[in-house]
């Protein structure tokens, strides 16, 4: 049964005095913290799911390059290669130490503060790493296509190079190239959605909880 109607339950005895009204307040009370420590609990099961997620790139990035550079013959892993996965490394390390501190952000918040307290402290904490997280997500993805384009670049010999003729040299190089340009045009729309997809029902969530517990008060 939904929160709400767990809410509308109690506040209707309560008004056809068929309970206590600071029984029925207490019971809603009771509800409104449930729903606000099931927000927090979620968050907390996401970044825990994020550091994890971090962690292996982490740690896969640096194997990967030494696989490569033990049994893949030269020119790869070439200078280019190195800085390039050298910012993906650079990134999920940032991320992996962001994740660190959320989670115990959210874990010393959720016990030792009220639920309202902790409600709005998490939504505040909340907006300002949704906002790093996108301006820091635009610099390590652009960083990184910008490296790519180079080193592609760099291989053909410069745009003039590019050929989509099926008998050419450069065909895959150029259709890759088409392909980070591409996406660097879409990068800040592909962002944007994660955030959305990740994050958009729990800033939801969190908004009705501050209203209920504001109208509650």
């Amino acid at each position: 049964m939904e929160t709400n109607e767990l809410k509308n339950i109690w506040q209707t005895l309560a008004n056809e005095k068929l309970i206590d009204k600071d029984l029925a307040r207490e019971n809603i009370r009771r509800i409104i913290s449930k729903k606000g420590n099931g927000i927090i609990n979620k968050m907390i099961k996401n970044t825990r799911f994020d550091y994890y997620l971090f962690l292996c790139g982490t740690i896969l990035i640096p194997l990967f390059l030494l696989t490569a550079h033990l049994y893949v013959p030269a020119p790869f892993p070439n200078l280019q290669s190195y800085v390039g996965l050298s910012v993906v490394e650079l990134f999920f390390i940032y991320m992996l130490s962001s994740s660190i501190r959320n989670r115990k952000f959210l874990s010393t918040t959720y016990n030792n503060e009220s639920i309202k307290e902790s409600i709005e402290k998490v939504n505040s904490y909340l907006k300002i790493y949704l906002k790093k997280y996108n301006w820091i997500s635009l610099v390590f993805g652009y960083s990184f296509l910008t490296l790519a384009l180079i080193q592609f670049l760099v291989k053909i010999g410069g745009f003039k190079n590019i050929s989509f003729s099926a008998s050419g040299f450069n065909l895959f190089s150029s259709h890759l190239i088409i392909v980070i340009l591409a996406l660097m045009i879409i990068w800040p729309l592909l962002i944007k959605i994660e955030i959305k997809i990740r994050y958009s029902k729990t800033v939801k969530d969190m908004k009705q909880l501050l209203d209920e517990l504001n109208d509650e008060e």
